[in-house]
């Protein structure tokens, strides 16, 4: 499987899949503009000797396409591989495959993507997502839990206040709000996790309003996130990561939906609830397009 590095540990110990590769191209590295000149070189040569090593060494027999942008059909066509199969929504990449799957746009992102499937006769039998911790990974969960004294009996609520980008992020003051009512009420206890300095900044904010019953978990691995995901009894969380682990983990998730496209990606599972005002500029175009923001409450939050 190619992979770019940022969601390499999504499939970290998956027992179905023999090779993770890194491919670490332009058009799916969001920090893109972010790196130096010496950066992109070396990005630029890393990629370039992972296809000269797909090309001559592992000579795949056949390439898959999840995303049909033009770069991602490219790759597929020099790769080698003599069955090519995609989407066929990309009208000039249709003439570099072998395999045109059926465009279902309104269909969710897992479901289309199963879809690729049925091109090698294969019917799928569940659409449920999975992640494969580890005995180290659950160590570390183990060890949190005795440094703050959160017992099995507890009532754990995880909470992701943050998200990829801030349009989606929930008011940090309805976080508080919540978190204030599960403490006084149920004796919660609530751990926050994350990843990166705005999203820390942000758990901050609510982790300041209490003296007890809310830790934070900012150090994690995803796949040690996923463990902490699935001994929390319920997860509250924006349209993020941690939403796709709870669901993933099979964890009763609350997510809130804004400007993205919550019919794509929502998780599936009856046992979540999503919640979203169903407006009539949502998914908008400042988060979709990466426009300026007209928007400045946010409504859609």
């Amino acid at each position: 499987v190619m992979v770019a590095p940022h969601i390499e540990d999504t499939l970290k110990n998956n027992p179905y899949i023999d090779n993770l590769m890194k491919l670490n191209p332009e058009f799916t590295d969001r920090y893109w503009e972010r790196h130096s000149f010496k950066k992109k070189i070396s990005l630029h040569i890393n990629n370039l000797l992972l296809f000269l090593n797909i090309i001559f060494i592992k000579k795949p027999d056949m390439a898959i396409s999840l995303r049909g942008d033009y770069g991602n059909v490219f790759v597929n066509y020099f790769t080698g591989a003599r069955t090519r199969i995609m989407h066929e929504n990309n009208p000039y990449g249709r003439f570099l495959i072998t395999h045109k799957a059926e465009w279902e746009g309104n269909a969710h992102e897992i479901e289309r993507n199963l879809k690729l499937l049925n091109e090698l006769g294969i019917k799928p039998k569940s659409n449920e997502t999975e992640l494969f911790p580890e005995k180290k990974e659950i160590d570390y969960v183990n060890r949190f839990f005795k440094k703050n004294s959160i017992g099995e009996k507890d009532l754990i609520i995880g909470m992701h206040v943050g998200g990829s980008g801030k349009l989606k992020w929930w008011p940090i003051e309805r976080f508080i709000t919540i978190s204030d009512y599960l403490v006084k009420k149920y004796n919660a206890k609530l751990i926050l996790i994350g990843k990166g300095n705005d999203e820390e900044k942000q758990a901050d904010k609510l982790l300041d309003k209490f003296k007890k019953n809310v830790y934070k978990s900012f150090d994690s691995s995803v796949l040690q996130k996923a463990v902490l995901i699935q001994r929390c009894n319920l997860l509250i969380c924006n349209d993020s990561g941690p939403m796709h682990i709870g669901a993933a983990m099979k964890t009763p998730t609350i997510a809130m939906f804004g400007p993205g496209a919550y019919k794509y990606y929502k998780p599936l599972d009856k046992i979540h609830t999503v919640l979203y005002k169903n407006l009539p500029c949502s998914p908008c175009a400042p988060f979709i397009l990466n426009d300026k923001n007209d928007c400045p409450e946010n409504i859609c939050m």
